[in-house]
């Protein structure tokens, strides 16, 4: 028996070797129009194959510089795909009949090209479907014999997606490596495997950390219905669990996804976050334990939410915060009428801040919004910190040290829950107490010297330094408005009193600055010339100007309170003279002043 299977095997082997020398005598490049026209069969798309070599054990033809066109009805002069070679593995029983059975396709350093036309079509939906006809309403976009694969490959690939419906404009996705198992009939097309892009990059920002997708989908292209049932995403090293469905020929698109998280770290998934623009600012690091059980449903630009997402010792940095900001716990309860977060308290170095918010009715135009925030007895740079921390730019022009005491709520309706409709809605109240500050942008004291018609009519200083800053500010639906704000500098004292728009940083405020006598004296006193030569010295001797600021807090305005001047001068060469006074009152001071005084 032993030396029967010996034989067996003798023979065997002798075949096998046999069959792979026939082949290697083969000029396998006789069957590049075979291949050609069996690969357009099966993916319903002209091919175009270069060179062709063949590989045994397992058997299959090596393509150099491949092309597969693409549909003629999406009007592209870029090809569906095009690769530097095409490993194509062919069963052997195939090979001596009519038609070649693929088994497999490896893609190395391919180009694919996704599109989506204004109908809502994608361009590999009609991968099979005979002449590559993009049209959904066709019940027979399909081949009836379809395409199976047992392994489609990509290795090191270029992925460029341009979405018409919506007006996008073109993403570039680098360096994709990608396994799959593919089966394409009549009306569904689907695919098992992973994919991996190992140098992502999203909006200009690297992310520093591959993402990987392990996946089990369903595509009907007639429905513009995606199934996922199993999608298990790795944002670096967090996993993120995703199953549901996403129809794409409605717009916008509708969800129903359920996205689970066991207790996993952040960092990845809010570097993520940041390169789109949500939730923290581009560049910014945090760290910290987050969880979530969401489920997601209706259209993607307001989906419903249903679950909750928690997160524990949440840190917040970059290089432009001095204090790192800390969050202990925070926890959202999410539901479709409303979303809403405990109390929670947010901390940098000495400044607690202590917040919540609620949000309801956020998938209608016009959601409603109840936030809170108390900071007592906060420090300005810390304050600083927490506002760069969400990338909040408007305290930049701003260092110095100091306190300042917060009380700020946001209610009411909103027209979405950007940052601009949330500081439009903002009510409350500060009260600062500020010392040894430099404001950046703006040099008072020459714009002062300006206008008092002492100074040159340019500076290369573009700061003003600021002794002492104290005052309270009260906010009214986005507007800041203050009549005690004093400020204390090497030229006197000033006070201001107007507006400024949170919202779109516009300025209207009247300044009064008294230059101190010491300064005036300097100056020549009351013969200084220019805007102020009628020489406003109040009793002491020092010069007051008055001043209108416009423009914005970044670029400010500075020209003469035109008005006050006026009154002034009133003022000034009718001694009695006060703004409202009674005629009779007035004539009588005047009479008095003349008279010394004297009745």
């Amino acid at each position: 028996m032993r030396k029967i299977i010996i034989g067996l095997g003798i023979v065997v082997a002798a075949i096998v070797i046999l069959v792979a020398a026939l082949l290697l005598l083969v000029d396998v490049n006789r069957y590049r129009g075979t291949v050609q026209a069996q690969l357009e069969r099966q993916l319903g798309r002209s091919v175009q194959l270069g060179r062709m070599t063949l590989g045994i054990l397992p058997l299959r033809f090596q393509v150099e510089d491949p092309v597969i066109a693409e549909d003629p009805s999406f009007s592209s002069e870029a090809p569906f795909i095009r690769a530097e070679k095409l490993d194509t593995r062919v069963s052997l029983s195939s090979l001596f009949g009519r038609n070649l059975d693929v088994e497999s396709i490896d893609l190395e350093r391919p180009t694919l090209e996704l599109i989506r036309n204004k109908r809502g079509n994608w361009n590999f939906s009609t991968l099979g479907a005979p002449g590559g006809t993009a049209n959904a309403a066709s019940p027979r976009a399909g081949s009836e014999r379809g395409v199976s694969l047992e392994r489609l490959s990509i290795h090191d690939g270029h992925v460029a997606v341009t979405d018409l419906q919506r007006a996008q404009g073109r993403t570039v996705f680098d360096h994709i490596d990608l396994t799959s198992r593919l089966a394409a009939g009549t009306g569904r097309t689907a695919a098992a495997g992973n994919l991996k892009l190992n140098a992502a990059r999203f909006n200009g920002v690297d992310l520093g950390y591959p993402i990987a997708v392990d996946y089990d989908v369903e595509l009907k292209p007639l429905e513009g219905l995606l199934s996922i049932n199993r999608a298990k995403v790795l944002v670096g090293k967090t996993p993120i669990d995703v199953a549901g469905s996403l129809t794409t020929n409605t717009t916008p698109a509708q969800l129903d996804l359920l996205i689970k998280t066991g207790d996993v770290s952040i960092s990845e998934i809010a570097r993520l976050a940041s390169a789109f623009g949500v939730a923290v600012a581009p560049g910014t690091n945090v760290s910290g334990r987050i969880e979530a059980d969401v489920k997601a449903s209706g259209p993607a630009s307001k989906p419903a939410l249903n679950g909750r997402i928690s997160g524990q010792d949440l840190k917040i940095s970059n290089k432009d915060i001095t204090q790192p900001v800390e969050v202990r716990a925070i926890e959202l309860r999410l539901s479709p009428a409303e979303i809403r977060s405990n109390d929670f308290t947010a901390v940098s170095g000495k400044t607690n801040v202590a917040a919540r918010f609620m949000v309801r009715q956020y998938t209608s135009a016009s959601p409603f919004i109840d936030m809170e925030l108390r900071a007592p007895n906060a420090t300005l740079p810390e304050i600083q910190s927490m506002a760069r921390a969400y990338g909040i730019k408007g305290l930049d022009q701003i260092n110095g040290n100091g306190n300042l005491n917060i009380e700020m709520r946001a209610a009411g309706p909103v027209q979405s829950l950007d940052s601009g409709n949330l500081i439009r809605a903002l009510k409350g109240s500060m009260s600062l107490d500020f010392n040894d500050v430099r404001i950046s942008g703006f040099d008072l004291a020459h714009e002062l010297g300006v206008i008092g018609g002492f100074a040159a009519s340019s500076s290369e200083q573009k700061f003003t330094d600021i002794i002492k800053l104290a005052g309270h500010i009260a906010v009214t639906d986005g507007i800041a408005h203050t009549d005690d704000l004093k400020a204390q500098t090497a030229l006197g004292e000033m006070s201001a009193a107007g507006t400024g728009d949170l919202s779109s940083d516009a300025l209207s405020v009247k300044l009064l600055a008294v230059l101190s006598k010491t300064f005036t004296d300097k100056l020549g006193g009351g013969r200084i010339g220019g805007y102020m030569r009628t020489a406003f010295a109040n009793e002491t001797g020092e010069i007051v100007i008055p001043v209108t600021v416009t423009g914005t807090f970044k670029q400010p305005r500075f020209a003469p309170d035109a008005r006050t001047i006026v009154e002034m001068q009133k003022q000034r060469f009718i001694p009695a003279f006060q703004p409202g006074q009674k005629p009779a009152d007035t004539i009588r001071g005047i009479i008095g002043g003349f008279l010394g005084g004297k009745k």
